[in-house]
């Protein structure tokens, strides 16, 4: 019962922050320009792009630890990992010079310590996750989404330049994860291992960075690498099009799967090989029950939508919504296939399904741009991939369990 209430508790504070940022990128759609809201789309994109596999996913071993100091040295050894990776990623992106308005001096020395703390935030989640604490990162959370909604009201409002919102944008996230590490409460006496514990952890857990960083990297390249190409290759203010009907579409996918993916994993992780399968059912069932109403708003009154949330200006957002939105709709559903195949350890299969899909959608993108075709191809193209991609991951995660049907899916003791 405790563990449906906090449940609960998260989905809600999550629906609400969503609710929130949603209303603040309103406000912002009619304050801003369309090339002002790429820009700011851009930094967004990167920020995203990096926080999934910043620790090359070891924090999902949390779950699988059998001992407090084991999972001590998988809190430190993510955030080794999490700080060099950002330090190489910051040095990479200065050598894009598409990423001119990002290569300030002032935005390259608040970069990397963004691109850690985003990595870190989703580290401290899964240590308390893995403790079964699902209300408490979840009321953080929430602080810092205040603070980030009530940061942007306030820039835009007092008509200050957009400049500023990204800073706001690179603060956010080092203040958040100073909160979730205050609250995390770590016994001092632990003590850290030395290098060798370091590679026999990463040796003991090698199927997170060998399958599951990279699946995120894919994922992330797959979502984010279409804003970044549309900046270089057409213009921010077509940016802006595609990053608010995205936002539109992705973000409260993304925090609902996020809040329920991380409450299903530990449930399926210990849940024997029956109850696994009715979980992976019913809540993929109960999933698409629910996106249809949001997806046929989108089908056929798209532009009425947009227009009266964010202005006349905004309806070309609303067309290109109309396009992604069966996409995001199976992107819903297919959160408790994605948490299954990590429990059952088939993160092979997704592995490759994302190299495949990434390359065609980058590949397609790519292809629009060189013969000159209207972007709108390139925009119904991701869509066509992604409904390929999400129907293949879900129907993959119920025939590998078809699979697995007589093994013990008992993951933890």
């Amino acid at each position: 019962m405790q563990m449906k209430k906090q449940g609960f508790v998260m989905l809600l504070l999550m629906t609400v922050s969503q609710i929130l940022q949603f209303g603040s990128m309103a406000f912002l759609a009619r304050w801003y320009a369309p090339a002002e809201i790429g820009v700011l789309s851009q930094l967004t994109a990167v920020l995203l792009f990096f926080a999934p596999w910043g620790a090359l996913s070891m924090s999902y071993a949390f779950v699988l630890s059998q001992t407090g100091p084991e999972k001590y040295n998988l809190l430190v050894l993510s955030r080794v990992l999490s700080a060099a990776l950002a330090g190489t990623f910051v040095c990479i992106l200065t050598l894009l010079p598409a990423m001119n308005d990002l290569n300030t001096f002032p935005m390259l020395l608040l970069l990397p310590f963004a691109l850690y703390a985003t990595a870190m935030i989703t580290v401290y989640q899964q240590w308390f996750y893995s403790s079964q604490q699902f209300s408490l990162p979840s009321y953080l959370l929430f602080v810092s989404t205040f603070v980030l909604v009530g940061g942007r009201l306030a820039i835009g409002g007092t008509e200050r330049d957009y400049q500023e919102l990204l800073y706001l944008t690179l603060l956010v996230p080092i203040g958040t994860v100073i909160l979730l590490r205050s609250y995390i409460g770590i016994e001092r006496t632990i003590p850290r291992g030395n290098l060798n514990e370091f590679v026999n952890l990463l040796r003991k857990y090698r199927q997170f960075p060998l399958f599951q960083a990279p699946q995120q990297a894919l994922n992330a390249v797959s979502q984010q690498a279409p804003i970044l190409l549309f900046a270089i290759w057409y213009s921010a203010e077509v940016t802006g099009y595609y990053a608010l009907s995205l936002a539109c579409l992705a973000a409260p996918v993304a925090i609902l799967s996020k809040a329920l993916g991380d409450w299903l994993y530990p449930q399926l992780a210990q849940s024997s090989a029956k109850n696994f399968s009715k979980l992976l059912l019913h809540w993929t069932l109960g999933l698409s029950v629910l996106g249809l109403i949001p997806l046929f708003c989108l089908l056929f009154a798209h532009q009425a939508i947009f227009s009266w949330i964010f202005g006349a200006q905004w309806s070309q957002a609303g067309h290109i919504a109309s396009i992604l939105a069966p996409w995001y709709f199976l992107v819903a559903v297919n959160t408790p296939a994605l948490k299954a195949i990590m429990v059952m350890q088939a993160q092979k299969y997704t592995l490759l399904l994302n190299i495949a899909t990434t390359v065609l959608r980058i590949g397609g993108i790519a292809t629009v741009y060189i013969f000159g075709a209207d972007i709108m191809v390139a925009v119904w193209w991701l869509s066509i991939c992604g409904i390929a991609h999400n129907a293949l991951v879900i129907g993959g995660a119920f025939v590998i369990d078809r699979q697995r049907s007589g093994a013990n899916l008992q993951v933890t003791s």
